[in-house]
C-alpha cells in the first residue's frame, strides 16, 4: 500500500506542516488508500524534507511533485477539466501559498511572541520531544530562514509580508468558490488550497 511520511498532527490538523498536508488532502480527495507514517526525522526523507512518499518501488519527495507522480500514475482525474486560465490560477496560488509557508514557519520558530505557545503544544500533544530537540531544531530553522530570506527581515516586517499574501489570496479566493459548482473539479482544489490555509 502506498506510505505517506509526514510531520506528526498538531492545532487539529492530520499535518503540522502545510505541504504533508496538502499531500494528505490531495489522497483523501482522489480516493486513494494509504497509510499515513507521522515522524520528525526527515533524514531517510528525499533531500532530507518531508513530506514523502512510498509506493511499491517509487520513493518520491516534494508536495508538488508526488501530486504529479500520483496523477500520472494513477490516472487521476482531479483537475482533469481545469481551463488553461484556472490552471494558470492553480499555479499562481500554490506559488504565493509557497511564499506564505516560510512567513508562517517563522512565526512559529522564530518570532518570540508566537514561539512558547507553539513549543508548548509540541510538547503537550508529542510527549517524545523535549524543550532539547525543540532548541535544536529553533537553530536549524533559524539558518533556513536566513537563507531563504525571509529570516533577515524583523518579525513585523515578515508577518506584513504574509498578511499582504493572504490580502491578495482573498480577492482571488472567495471569486472562485462562487464558481465553484461549474467545475467539480475545481472545487477539490479549492479544497486543498483551503485545508492549506486552515494550517
Amino acid at each position: 500500500m502506498l506510505t505517506l511520511y509526514s510531520y506528526p498532527e498538531l492545532f487539529g490538523v492530520a499535518d503540522n506542516n502545510g505541504y504533508g498536508l496538502k499531500v494528505f488532502a490531495f489522497l483523501k480527495l482522489a480516493g486513494l488508500p494509504f497509510h499515513h507514517v507521522h515522524i520528525f526525522d526527515a533524514a531517510k526523507a528525499p533531500r532530507s524534507q518531508l513530506p514523502y512518499i512510498v509506493d511499491g518501488n517509487d520513493t518520491v519527495g516534494d508536495s508538488e511533485t508526488i501530486l504529479a507522480y500520483l496523477t500520472k500514475k494513477y490516472a487521476l482525474t482531479l483537475d482533469a477539466a481545469l481551463t488553461k486560465a484556472q490552471s494558470t490560477q492553480n499555479l499562481l496560488i500554490t506559488r504565493m501559498l509557497d511564499d506564505l509557508y516560510w512567513v508562517m514557519s517563522y512565526s512559529r520558530w522564530k518570532d518570540e511572541r508566537y514561539w512558547r505557545s507553539f513549543r508548548d503544544a509540541l510538547l503537550r500533544e508529542h510527549p517524545s520531544l523535549t524543550t532539547e530537540i525543540l532548541g535544536k531544531a529553533r537553530e536549524f530553522n533559524a539558518q533556513r530562514y536566513y537563507y531563504q530570506g525571509i529570516g533577515r527581515y524583523d518579525p513585523d516586517a515578515a508577518m506584513a509580508r504574509g498578511l499582504a499574501d493572504l490580502s491578495a489570496l482573498a480577492t482571488l479566493v472567495p471569486a472562485a468558490w462562487r464558481k465553484a459548482d461549474q467545475y467539480r473539479c475545481k472545487h477539490l482544489w479549492l479544497y486543498r488550497q483551503h485545508l492549506f490555509l486552515r494550517y
